[in-house]
């Protein structure tokens, strides 16, 4: 099978298998149960009450595939407010449970040859609330060596009960971050996390490296030059680091972000790819074939995108003179009581010479004016200003991007 081009027809095929009862980042609880109910009725997956988070809520394990198979651990939103990846684990359900389509091989192959054990939702307090930290205030991807949560709890006993032999880590990574300096901005970042402070490579790591290159080259037909390789500066106690350290091949999936995916429902459908290119390498994986070069020659992963939207060469005119600027903008979020929506506003976050800065969005205001008084753009006030061309055409800044 051409996993290169099986990836293609997974993207454009994608509907198929997509869970249309999650089409928003943000669901609670009372909907995830209800979801895992209707699971538990079907007789294809054995789903289990693996425990209670912290406040009580439930966290369910979900397993699949053959017993006798290689067993891959797979968990989601340890940071509650990091959901692509519980999405795109339920639209996986629905693609493992279905039959007799153009996928059969690598269906047939990830359930003949793997067993899949699901933790959708690690963190169900913080993804209440769409917060990080669980209900102790706690990161859990920094919680592994002392086990304070009981969440972390309930995912290293598991690991440690089926010793798994391939880790796949789901997370959200947030929208300033580029594929090499400077480049597109990152839509999936991957990662075979480092087992010391030395960041040597042992077989374990080898393993790993080797899939996400061969998982990022099929992701190439679809997110060209928008896939990276993330830091691997060891975190003694993250959960990929311990349990690469104790010997399961880890693979972070940072999910990133193209433009105008607010929901990240694209990045979903590339994520759904990315999983399944993922399963499939590794439940056909040939020992003598493990190669880091693919791995290596992804771009690092850079903090290089400073704004929301990067507008150079915008004319001032003033009574003291005229003089061109560039204005950095960032978008801010914040929450409804209730916790279920947010809001955006968007301020003016720096002004000046902006030109060793980058914009997840640009646009190019040479021959375009401000509208209005140059207090318009004071720093921290809200980007709602106008800017006008030389025929006098207004357009606003909110209307952008």
């Amino acid at each position: 099978m051409d996993l290169n081009n099986t990836a293609k027809q997974l993207f454009v095929n994608y509907e198929n298998y997509y869970a249309p009862e999650l089409d928003y980042r943000r669901f609670k609880q009372f909907l995830y149960v209800r979801l895992m109910k209707k699971y538990i009725e079907n007789k294809f997956f054995d789903i289990q009450l693996l425990g209670k988070s912290y406040e009580n809520r439930e966290i369910y394990s979900i397993k699949c595939g053959n017993p006798n198979g290689k067993k891959v651990l797979i968990w989601s939103q340890m940071h509650g407010n990091e959901s692509s990846g519980t999405l795109t684990i339920f639209d996986i359900f629905n693609f493992l449970y279905a039959k007799d389509d153009m996928f059969s091989e690598m269906r047939d192959k990830i359930l003949s040859n793997t067993m899949l054990y699901f933790v959708p939702r690690l963190n169900p307090d913080g993804a209440e609330y769409f917060e990080r930290r669980n209900g102790q205030g706690i990161d859990l991807n920094r919680d592994a060596t002392r086990l304070v949560a009981p969440e972390s709890r309930l995912l290293y006993n598991l690991r440690q009960e089926i010793n798994p032999e391939l880790g796949l880590n789901l997370h959200d990574q947030d929208i300033y971050y580029s594929a090499g300096k400077a480049g597109n901005p990152t839509a999936m970042a991957f990662l075979s996390p480092a087992y010391n402070q030395e960041k040597e490579i042992n077989d374990t790591r080898k393993c790993a490296m080797h899939i996400i290159g061969e998982t990022a080259e099929a992701l190439q037909q679809i997110i060209p030059g928008k896939i990276a390789r993330y830091d691997d500066e060891y975190t003694s106690n993250a959960f990929g680091e311990t349990f690469t350290r104790l010997g399961t091949p880890t693979i972070l999936i940072e999910s990133g972000s193209v433009p105008i995916d607010g929901e990240r429902q694209y990045i979903r459908k590339v994520n759904f790819v990315a999983i399944l290119s993922t399963l499939y390498k590794f439940a056909t994986l040939n020992p003598q074939e493990i190669n880091t070069d693919k791995y290596f020659a992804l771009p690092l992963n850079v903090k290089e995108n400073a704004y929301d939207l990067k507008i150079s060469n915008l004319g001032i005119k003033s009574d003291k003179g005229n003089y061109t600027i560039d204005v950095g903008i960032k978008r801010y979020k914040y929450n409804h009581e209730d916790f279920a929506d947010y809001y955006n506003t968007q301020r003016v976050e720096n002004i000046g010479d902006l030109s060793d800065y980058s914009g997840i969005s640009t646009f190019d205001a040479t021959g375009w004016f401000l509208d209005g008084d140059y207090n318009d753009l004071f720093i921290t006030r809200k980007a709602d200003f106008a800017i006008v061309n030389q025929k006098g055409e207004k357009i606003f800044v909110y209307k952008l991007y």
